[in-house]
């Protein structure tokens, strides 16, 4: 087919033709970089091409240079490269199936025994597995385990600590770790959520929240890892909090959970090593400044540690009917700043 019954502006087919490409299946032997290096042509002249040929029922070659696609976004990214996940058959599935759109393994090894990148389970059926991820995607990939092992030590602790001596209380997950395609997580986020609701059972009423927060650090007495210097918290995170302090009409608390990682090679699993609690007035008292995280364009709110207590006072704070109080002190001084 002449390249004139394209379905182009006659200009750009004037261009291709000074290019010797006269028929279709001379243009469709370029990829999309080597066409953008001709004079005249820019991205909206290959987006008008693209669109013909696919009316034409063909394509641009792929560049064999180009960027690989991030499984998780769907789209080619110039910081995507091969990452190497264990998983156990269950989790790679889920993986496949929702967060990488479809996308099956670029690799997938032997069966070892071994622990589940995201599970964290010990199964006999760890395999490697590769995909394309770009770097954003392949921190987010990795860091769902560790909250899932943060999330599992609050249960803990709660039916250890809390359920004894308050019977009447239930922690019930309202925000449980989940691995989504990229876009969608925006999506999910523009409803605001925390990770815990604590409800009363006598009065039938959710009484706080609890939104948690993991990482490698310490906060307190501790000699497990590094000891945290400053806490930082995304300004969308302290968004989504004050919302739903607003929307619900009750207090919610910050948990940072200190997990680690192990090695049983070839796998690694996560251990939760320590947990401190704080309050929101406390976040505003301790809020230092506002900067960018390293790596990306996000702003988060730094604070001092010296908001985050021991797990014991939190049930010391529960006795002394704290949830009540800072519901009070909410009405009465309003939702707190938190940066």
């Amino acid at each position: 087919m002449h390249i004139a019954r394209l379905e182009i502006p006659e200009r750009l087919a004037g261009l291709l033709l000074q290019q010797d490409s006269i028929d279709i299946s001379s243009l469709t032997q370029h990829c999309r970089r080597e066409l953008g290096d001709l004079p005249g042509i820019g991205p909206k002249s290959l987006d008008i091409i693209e669109a013909a040929l696919v009316k034409a029922n063909t394509s641009l070659a792929d560049d064999p240079w180009g960027p690989f696609n991030c499984a998780r976004e769907g789209l080619p990214r110039s910081d995507a490269g091969l990452e190497s996940l264990f998983l156990c058959d269950n989790c790679a599935k889920n993986f496949t199936d929702n967060a990488f759109r479809g996308s099956e393994p670029e690799f997938v090894g032997e069966a070892v025994k071994g622990y589940c990148l995201h599970c964290n389970r010990f199964l006999e059926n760890i395999r490697l597995r590769q995909w394309y991820l770009c770097g954003v995607c392949n921190r987010v990939v990795r860091s769902i385990g560790r909250s899932i092992v943060a999330d599992e030590s609050v249960v803990q602790w709660w039916d250890r600590e809390v359920k004894p001596k308050f019977s009447h209380l239930e922690l019930n997950i309202t925000d449980p770790p989940e691995l989504r395609p990229r876009g969608q997580d925006i999506i999910q986020s523009k409803v605001a959520r925390i990770d815990f609701t604590c409800h009363d059972t006598q009065s039938h009423e959710d009484v706080f929240g609890i939104e948690l927060k993991t990482g490698r650090s310490h906060i307190q007495g501790s000699s497990i890892g590094n000891r945290m210097g400053q806490f930082q918290l995304d300004n969308s995170d302290c968004d989504d909090i004050l919302e739903v302090v607003q929307r619900e009409n009750m207090p919610v608390y910050l948990i940072h959970a200190q997990v680690i990682d192990r090695a049983s090679p070839p796998t690694i699993y996560y251990v939760a090593v320590g947990l401190w609690w704080t309050d929101l007035f406390s976040m505003e008292d301790n809020f230092r400044e506002n900067r960018t995280r390293p790596r990306e364009t996000r702003t988060a709110a730094y604070y001092d540690t010296n908001m985050f207590r021991e797990m014991g006072e939190f049930i010391d704070h529960l006795l002394d009917n704290g949830p009540d109080h800072m519901r009070k002190r909410i009405k009465i001084k309003g939702i707190p700043r938190l940066y």
